[in-house]
């Protein structure tokens, strides 16, 4: 269990809990800091052309993150349009 748990992206199906986001957020920003690329890094699988989840956790992070999303339809013109890279 987490004791820092947060839900991001919404009420629904495109919301997930994530463990300490404003953790996350230091240790980001320390990287940043020391110019170790952007920091960030995140792979979401199955979208189901929902991005309110990475939108949600770029916003909570309050920095620009690589996000990665994953699903097996092709939701790549909507992704991009987020600023996402789709596989």
């Amino acid at each position: 269990t987490c004791p820092h748990e947060r839900m991001i992206g919404g009420f629904g199906g495109e919301h997930k809990w994530v463990c300490n986001p404003n953790k996350i957020a230091t240790v980001v920003k320390n990287r940043q800091d020391r110019k170790w690329n952007n920091g960030c890094l995140v792979y979401s699988f199955g979208s189901e052309k929902e991005f309110k989840f990475e939108e949600g956790l770029r916003l909570a992070l309050d920095m620009k993150c690589e996000i990665h999303v994953f699903d097996p339809s092709d939701f790549s013109v909507e992704a991009a349009a987020k600023g996402l890279t789709f596989h």
